[in-house]
């Protein structure tokens, strides 16, 4: 081979180096998740959701509900006494642990229990360790007839 040949082939090396080397220093320069990368990662998306739940359920009217709760993603023991009402929000689990409680139903429909597969219309007695559902955020729940009743509850509640 020339000197010329040999030459120009270094020279190409070179600038496809070159190249190679600024094409991966463009690419590096943005992080994970930013407005250049947009990929995400599972707990970039979590945290964008909560920030956007706790906006949506803050703007929310509670009138003269005192204690609104989210669980944080798994049950949570809540203990009631005769009289009190648990409201569910739309999508909430419950589950009658002990003592004795009835369906709570603002609206016509009612709780779904899906251990049974059957509706608890206003003022039926509920079944202990059942997983009731509460569709949707109407004022559906579980009113306390016993001295003290617990429960476990999955997503947002209210106590009345």
């Amino acid at each position: 081979m020339s000197s010329k040949i040999k030459s120009a082939a270094f020279a190409a090396a070179l600038v496809v180096a070159a190249c190679s080397f600024m094409y991966t220093a463009i690419a590096s320069s943005d992080s994970a998740g930013s407005s250049g990368d947009p990929l995400v990662t599972k707990s970039y998306v979590d945290t964008a959701m909560a920030n956007v739940l706790n906006v949506v359920n803050g703007s929310q009217d509670t009138g003269s509900l005192p204690l609104q709760t989210e669980t944080s993603g798994g049950f949570e023991p809540v203990s009631l006494q005769k009289g009190q009402i648990l409201l569910g929000k739309g999508g909430s689990e419950i589950i009658l642990r002990s003592g004795s409680a009835l369906s709570y139903t603002e609206s016509t429909d009612g709780i779904i229990d899906v251990t049974s597969g059957q509706e608890y219309y206003n003022g039926q007695s509920l079944t202990a360790n059942h997983l009731l559902i509460v569709s949707r955020d109407d004022g559906r729940g579980a009113s306390v007839t016993s001295d003290e009743a617990w429960f476990i509850v999955k997503g947002g509640y209210t106590i009345k």
